[in-house]
């Protein structure tokens, strides 16, 4: 087959927009592009004037002779014959729903990409149109809805970032899912990435004030691997209580802890917290809160 894309000027623009909305921020510098399916390499002539990008188009239909015209490269082969990697970016617009073993093929997606890669998949929101239960199409093997597509995903090691509906791919499907994926983090590297984000915020020894709620969910899983020298809390009633059996709750002690920085395990009651720790305080102290290190970007 081949002309995919031949509609009128008027709709292309406005599917080729709303699509690049979703990629232009997703661009870096010198970066590596596969889209699955690029029909005639509009799009991907589009992305290239963003940017220093390598674009690398996938198709596998006569399209691929333009489409060889306007990208760096185009290849020929279904991607899960193609023995490449190292994409920074994978898009695949209203292809899925085309390939039989979805399971696979979103593996193999994966695969394509670098460890930091990002991947954007758009498909028919269920029929594509919010009027229409059906959708006859005869290469439309699958329906999505945001659910399947997002356990998809998940089953392939993939975890999502966002996901929208609404998305315009022609007049008849009008209704498209978009996701942005990255590869999922073993449960390992979440806990590392966390321990470095304590280690940026506090570097150095510290002590806990707030052993509640917070505290339980956010400190005490890893509290093991943390430099906390002290857990403190203000409740009279709760000094002495062992919470681990290196850790006991203490009394706060400001000639004893000067100096050190104070992690407040507690977002309802920081500033409170944080206001008199500083009236008590005998020395300049570096007060930091979970929301300085579960919220960091």
């Amino acid at each position: 087959m081949s002309g995919r894309n031949r509609f009128p000027a008027k709709q292309l623009q406005r599917k080729f927009a709303d699509r690049a909305a979703s990629v232009r921020p997703l661009l870096k510098e010198r970066c590596r592009i596969l889209e699955v399916g690029c029909a005639e390499g509009e799009f991907g002539a589009l992305i290239k004037g963003l940017g220093d990008v390598e674009y690398v188009g996938l198709e596998i239909s006569r399209d691929a002779d333009l489409a060889a015209t306007r990208l760096d490269r185009v290849l020929r082969q279904p991607a899960l014959e193609y023995t490449g990697s190292g994409f920074d970016l994978l898009l695949s617009f209203h292809v899925l729903e085309h390939i039989a073993d979805i399971g696979a093929e979103a593996r193999n997606w994966g695969r394509l990409l670098t460890p930091s890669g990002t991947m954007v998949i758009e498909v028919p929101n269920e029929s594509g149109h919010p009027l229409r239960d059906w959708d006859t199409h005869p290469e439309h093997l699958h329906f999505f809805t945001a659910a399947s597509l997002s356990a998809l995903l998940e089953r392939a090691e993939l975890a999502v970032e966002t996901l929208s509906s609404g998305h315009y791919e022609s007049p008849i499907y009008t209704d498209s899912l978009r996701v942005t994926a990255r590869h999922a983090l073993s449960e390992q590297e979440k806990t590392e990435r966390l321990l470095s984000r304590f280690q940026e915020a506090i570097d150095g020894p510290f002590i806990v004030y707030g052993i509640g709620g917070d505290f339980m969910n956010c400190v005490l899983p890893i509290l093991d691997r943390l430099r906390v020298v002290a857990l403190v809390d203000s409740a009279p009633n709760r000094v002495g209580e062992q919470v681990t059996a290196k850790h006991a709750i203490q009394a706060h002690d400001p000639g004893r802890f000067a100096g050190l920085p104070i992690l407040i395990a507690s977002l309802r009651f920081k500033d409170e917290i944080s206001q008199r720790l500083r009236i008590t305080a005998t020395s300049p102290v570096k007060l930091i809160g979970l929301d300085d290190i579960y919220g960091m970007e």
